[in-house]
């Protein structure tokens, strides 16, 4: 059984058309499921190990075989299915071995046609919890760094909720 989040449910709406989802937005997300974690590319910062994202591939799936299935690995979807994308803001960080995926993605959903855009920050993944934990006390740079990036997605959406 999948057990998977909102990107399960965008592939299936834009699949069955029963509602639309009009507007997404990506934060550092984990696309590719199916990926050996030690095969991932090293990357200078990293906070997330391979031992860390097999651990979590666990919680995702009771059979591991399931991380093969688009709906758990939207990289894995064809072309067909990524053409029901909906536009899609899609935040990378430098620092964070899921980065590629990412990017990966971002160019695909380019190929299918849907409207995307791809932000990277200078930062490790999870840095936008990271800085929010602290923001109901005396403010610093992590703070600071998640409020700007977070303005930056709803200044995005705004955008383009007003161009529709």
């Amino acid at each position: 059984m999948l057990r998977c989040g909102i990107l399960d449910q965008v592939l299936l709406a834009g699949q069955r058309q029963e509602f639309r989802i009009d507007k997404v937005v990506l934060n550092y997300p984990w696309l590719d499921l199916a990926c050996n974690p030690g095969t991932r590319p090293k990357v200078k910062g990293n906070n997330m190990g391979p031992g860390m994202l097999e651990m979590f591939s666990y919680m995702y799936f009771a059979d591991i075989k399931d991380s093969l299935s688009p709906l758990a690995s939207p990289l894995l979807a064809d072309m067909r299915q990524l053409e029901c994308f909906p536009q899609t803001y899609i935040m990378t960080c430098a620092q964070d071995a899921l980065r590629i995926d990412g990017i990966r993605f971002y160019e695909r959903l380019k190929l299918a046609g849907t409207k995307v855009h791809r932000h990277e920050v200078n930062a490790h993944h999870g840095f936008i919890e990271e800085g929010m934990r602290g923001c109901f006390q005396e403010p610093n740079p992590k703070t600071e760094l998640a409020k700007e990036e977070i303005n930056k997605m709803i200044d995005w959406y705004q955008k383009e909720i007003q161009n529709d």
